[in-house]
């Protein structure tokens, strides 16, 4: 049904772009750069409407007769609200991701390499509603079609690429919209009920229409061509060049006629450097005072001018995919201090603040509870002793890692969903009235217990490198990644985590480790403890095992088919399995510092066996250890690469055999 979708869409496009007249007449029209100037969009033309390859469009090819693209047309909504009732009634479904779906290789390339987690090249339904967050930025791209697919997508940046024109008004749950540095001359947010945050500056737009984003709060679109603005009489936020509109607009700013509310000086902002940048940025007309309207305008402040919000928020928030492990990158050895803002008493008066970043200052106290409309928060990398956000109890993301806390009270933000508190001093972590926590990490500090228990929709937990000796996470069923290692820990259950993808609780002190129900785990790493036991026979999706420097004796891989990396060195094995393992390849074993006596890969190659993939195993120096391979050519290849062997641990002396049928 999609793909019939977007063919047909397609062809009304190249009917719009193409006279009617000329697609009737006898020669068609010729495919070529004067009629389809974008490469990527006349090779698709190409490939899928000119059935005879001679070069021309005529009237019979293509999927749609004019009198089918009529049809199309009528078979259009008439209205909003019949379109929000079909998108309504329209239950997921999976999409290709092809070219006839994505006709942009690069983003057809992002959104496979994003989304498709289990690389089938399908979007099935779980993959399109796990797509909450869409960062394309400045990838050369010049098409977003496909777009629409992403019916669940709350934050889209596509800025600094080459598009032309943007349709996100099936994204119906988007709430926030960066496509500012792009050659826009068409943007389509009309279903876009939910948005809250636009930046379309930057463009070639002549025509803007917000007017049903009913939650819009703040919209920049300077930089533009703007000849019609509708709607943005309603916005609190508005980023517009001087004189940006003309008398022809339907929407103006008007003048500022609202009472003075605090005078831009010393005693209501101590620091120089934050009452400078409220003197330059929020003080619209200059007079030295914040009235009620510069106040109410007010929804944004971003103080770390290195920091945009791509870096601020979208690598804090991730998706909500998360990408399992990988996705946290650190920013601990980053010294830079931007504003050298020391203070920031004078944010009270903020009272309509609703998004802060003051990273890369030198902040020692942060006061925030009387910015009561605050929803997300981002002041890593200062000197902050003591954070106050207890009035925020709209807050929804914080980022306070990488300063001196040490102690953190979030008992009033009940809203929360993301946390990243790492680097601090924190002995202790209270979560528990965050009902709403989908991702914590909370890596570096001094904790010693951390009880999760209440935080049932907990999807991403980081807690490594603290002095956990308890870790209760019973109650976290949504949790997918689970990185607990370098702590203190001797017993870990995550008998109630079913939904566990990947698992690191390495360097710890855990002597059995129950992985029975976690049958969507694709990853483990337990190495460094103290395992006399590890059954992961069912964990048929298992792909990544490390469980070296145990004390394993048996290790059992004969259900985890998937197994494509192993890691079991420096245990007690004498014996190891593989032939289930086909997609094991043998460089990615590592098998050395064991008691080998028998290896078993008669069902995969020994092509790429190299000098140290069995080296100090089998005695250490391989007297009484057998090969068992599938092929008498396999077994020339193990014995000539033996006795090429340039280390002299290298098992010489082992015997090959083969596995008789």
């Amino acid at each position: 049904m999609k793909r019939k979708q977007f063919i047909a869409g397609a062809m009304a496009v190249v009917l719009a772009l193409t006279p009617i007249q000329s697609v009737r007449a006898e020669g068609g029209v010729a495919v070529d750069e004067a009629h389809f100037p974008d490469a990527d969009y006349r090779e698709y033309v190409s490939s899928t409407f000119d059935k005879n390859k001679d070069g021309v469009l005529s009237r019979d090819e293509g999927t749609l007769s004019e009198e089918g693209y009529e049809n199309y047309e009528s078979t259009e909504p008439d209205d909003e609200d019949n379109a929000s009732t079909e998108s309504a009634g329209t239950p997921i479904q999976s999409v290709s991701v092809d070219k006839a779906h994505f006709p942009d290789d690069r983003f057809r390339e992002y959104v496979s390499s994003t989304f498709d987690t289990n690389n089938d090249g399908v979007l099935s339904e779980d993959e399109i509603k796990e797509a909450r967050d869409i960062s394309c930025s400045n990838m050369g791209i010049r098409s977003l079609a496909g777009i629409e697919y992403f019916t669940e997508v709350w934050d889209l940046a596509c800025d600094w690429n080459q598009l032309t024109e943007l349709d996100v008004s099936k994204n119906r749950e988007l709430d926030w919209l960066s496509c500012n540095d792009n050659q826009l001359t068409r943007l389509d947010v009309s279903g876009c009920t939910k948005l809250t945050w636009l930046d379309c500056s930057s463009n070639k737009l002549t025509k803007l229409d917000v007017s049903g984003c009913t939650q819009l709060k703040s919209l920049s679109y300077f930089g533009n061509n703007l000849t019609t603005l509708i709607g943005a009489d309603r916005v609190d936020y508005v980023v517009e060049e001087v004189d940006d509109l003309s008398e022809n607009h339907e929407s103006s700013e008007p003048v500022d006629t609202s009472a003075k509310v605090v005078k831009v000086e010393k005693e209501h902002f101590p620091d120089k450097n934050f009452r400078k940048y409220v003197s330059e940025m929020c003080d619209e007309n200059s007079d030295g005072w914040l009235s009620e309207r510069e106040i109410k305008n007010r929804t944004t402040i971003s103080l770390a001018s290195n920091s945009g919000w791509d870096e601020d928020w979208m690598e804090e928030w991730i998706t909500e995919d998360f990408g399992y492990h990988g996705i946290y990158r650190e920013w601990w050895d980053d010294t830079r201090v931007d504003r050298k803002i020391g203070s920031l008493v004078g944010i009270e008066y903020f009272t309509e603040l609703r998004r802060l970043v003051c990273s890369n200052n030198i902040l020692r106290e942060l006061d925030l509870s009387k910015n009561t409309k605050l929803e997300m928060l981002g002041c890593r990398d200062n000197k902050i002793t003591k954070l106050d956000v207890s009035g925020c109890t709209e807050l929804q993301k914080m980022s306070c890692y990488h300063n001196k806390l040490s102690k953190l009270d979030l008992s009033k933000n009940t809203k929360l969903r993301s946390l990243m508190c790492s680097r601090n001093k924190i002995t202790k972590l209270n979560v528990s009235r965050c009902k709403e926590l989908s991702f914590l990490e909370c890596g570096r500090n001094r904790i010693g217990k951390l009880d999760l228990s209440k935080n049932t929709k907990l999807e991403d937990l980081i807690c490594w490198w603290n002095r956990i000796t308890e870790l209760n996470i019973g109650g976290c069923k949504k949790l997918k990644s689970l990185e607990c290692n370098n702590n203190r820990l001797m017993n870990l259950n995550v008998r109630g985590n079913k939904s566990l993808h990947y698992l690191s609780c390495s360097d710890n002190k855990l002597r059995k480790l129950d992985l029975s129900r976690c049958k969507e785990l694709s990853e483990l790493e337990c190495q460094y403890n103290k395992l006399k036991k590890l059954d992961v026979s069912g964990c048929k999706k298992l792909k990544s095992l490390n469980c070296c420097e145990n004390e394993l004796t048996r290790l059992n891989v004969r259900k985890n088919r998937k197994l494509s990396g192993l890691d079991c060195s420096v245990n007690e094995l004498t014996n190891l399995d593989l032939r289930n393992n086909k997609q094991l390849l043998v460089e990615n074993i590592d098998c050395t510092y064991n008691p080998l006596r028998r290896i078993d890969f008669s069902k995969g190659s020994t092509r790429t066996i190299g000098t140290r993939t069995f080296e100090h195993i089998g005695g250490y120096r391989g007297k009484k250890l057998t090969f068992t391979v599938a092929t008498k050519k396999e077994q020339q290849r193990l014995i000539k690469k033996m006795r090429a062997g340039d280390s002299a641990e290298f098992p010489t002396q082992a015997k090959v055999i083969v596995r008789k049928k």
